[in-house]
């Protein structure tokens, strides 16, 4: 690679990776909601047998994945059966976006930048809708009321 192609290389690398707030916040985001999921997945790969705790584990998991876009008063008294049918988009139930769980490197960059800034609008839009089919993804895939597993 030439010289100039090296500098050019950089530059993009910069603009894009290191000094854009888009790349920032969703890279901060994903990484602070993939830590709650992260702990689920260590479950399967303990080289203990836990069988006897998947259904308590997979549900906490479900709450605390709910519980970061969702008024706590929907949350704390979930079972098992109602988190399988909930509707998960209801608004009655949703945080406004300001309040949403989004880690704190990109709480501190939403503090840091412009409330009107194109960018922060368009992220805080994502995430709802991030969450939303996260949390659907799951409450189809997880056995929340399998009753062989409680």
């Amino acid at each position: 690679m030439t010289q100039d192609g090296k500098e050019r290389k950089k530059r993009i690398i910069e603009k894009v990776l290191l000094k854009d707030t888009t790349t920032k916040l969703q890279l901060s985001f994903y990484c602070a909601v993939m830590h709650i999921l992260k702990q689920y997945v260590c479950t399967f790969q303990s080289s203990n047998t836990m069988v006897h705790q998947l259904h308590e584990k997979q549900f906490r998991t479900f709450k605390e994945f709910l519980a970061c876009f969702m008024k706590s008063e929907a949350v704390v008294n979930l079972t098992s059966k109602q988190a399988k049918v909930m509707r998960l988009d209801d608004p009655e139930v949703i945080l406004k976006l300001k309040s949403c769980y989004v880690g704190a490197q990109a709480e501190l960059i939403l503090k840091t930048s412009s409330k009107n800034d194109s960018p922060v609008q368009i992220f805080l839009s994502q995430v709802k809708d991030v969450y939303i089919q996260c949390a659907s993804q799951m409450q189809k895939t997880l056995p929340l009321n399998n009753r062989t597993l409680k």
